[in-house]
């Protein structure tokens, strides 16, 4: 079984050849002159390319250092790195449209956030009985809630009962981390010797965690505001 490293390495290796075969062709394009459909697109092509190739090397550097205990959500985030190259050079070259290259984002984005999610809360298990409960609960409604946003991307004309289902799921979920995150805090004043599993220190410095810490707010804000949103639509039809 190829592990996660040794993807990533053949992933890079894959992409240089990738970049220097995509230069060359539009290298050969710029000097024909013949400007057309297929030269923007090659060129789209090598602009993607360099794109995801210095956003993979930015993972791959900073894999060692506070995103290290986020193991789940870096490989997720590597993974859909990946699967955006694949899709992106897709919808360029017109094999998939418009409307599928958006959902498949959007498949992208609810995966990416419940890994951040799910991976951040599972830092806190086994700190106390309760605590541990509720960590398995909330990881089993964030499973829930990623299932039902995906199906609602993909299926069309789902009834607006689902939505109102989702809307609610999305609510206590919420409710449930920021009630884990109250009884860790109460959890370490009772055990000031214990490390704080949420406060991630790097040799170098830096704030990545901070900007994991805000994506991850933002997310949340998204799904609160999503859910009034939606209540809110729904009793105006209603």
């Amino acid at each position: 079984m190829v592990k996660m490293s040794q993807f990533k390495k053949y992933y890079l290796y894959g992409l240089i050849g990738s970049l220097i075969a995509a230069a060359m062709v539009a290298v050969v394009t710029i000097l024909m002159g013949n400007f057309n459909d297929t030269s923007g697109r090659v060129l789209g092509t090598l602009g993607l390319v360099v794109f995801h190739s210095l956003v993979s090397l930015y993972l791959v550097k900073d894999e060692h250092s506070k995103i290290e205990k986020l193991t789940f959500f870096s490989d997720t985030l590597f993974v859909l790195l990946v699967s955006s190259l694949v899709t992106s050079l897709f919808a360029v070259w017109e094999i998939i449209g418009p409307e599928t290259t958006s959902k498949i984002y959007a498949l992208f984005f609810v995966l990416g956030f419940s890994a951040l999610h799910g991976n951040t809360i599972f830092l806190i298990r086994n700190k106390d009985s309760l605590i541990s409960k509720l960590v398995k609960v909330n990881q089993s409604i964030i499973a829930s809630l990623a299932v039902m946003a995906i199906l609602a991307i993909f299926i069309e004309n789902i009834s607006d009962i689902y939505y109102r289902l989702l809307g609610s799921v999305a609510v206590i979920d919420i409710t449930l981390t920021v009630v884990i995150v109250i009884l860790y805090k109460l959890y370490l004043q009772k055990h000031p010797e214990q490390k704080n599993e949420l406060v991630f220190e790097s040799k170098k410095g830096g704030g990545v965690f901070r900007v994991l810490l805000i994506i991850f707010l933002i997310y949340v804000i998204f799904q609160v505001l999503f859910s009034f949103l939606f209540f809110a639509f729904s009793s105006f039809n209603g």
